[in-house]
């Protein structure tokens, strides 16, 4: 997982990858929901995009990143039928505070 993130920041990138035991977990056809917790706030709910080799991505939109210190963040992903539901993470990260 990539996350180099200040306090402001919109339009970066966080990124991760599902896999089971160091295999990446085939997405295709899936839908990924992310749940990512900011430090003593609520749980935001988004979508993330997948790609290849369990990968998946979410672009963080205006006003998203607004406190500084540990986030979490896990991948819930669901099967395109449905049946099979798999949660990775959490996995924890850090938004760093604006020096200015």
């Amino acid at each position: 997982m990539t996350a180099h993130f200040t306090v402001g920041d919109k339009g970066t990138v966080l990124t991760g990858t599902c896999s089971d035991n160091g295999t990446p977990v085939d997405l295709a056809g899936s839908t990924v929901e992310l749940h990512i917790q900011p430090p003593q706030q609520d749980i935001l709910t988004r979508a993330a995009t997948t790609g290849d080799n369990g990968t998946w991505t979410y672009a963080w939109a205006v006003d998203e990143l607004t406190v500084a210190g540990p986030w979490k963040v896990e991948a819930q992903v669901t099967s395109s039928d449905g049946t099979v539901v798999q949660t990775f993470g959490p996995i924890e990260f850090q938004v760093r505070p604006q020096l200015g």
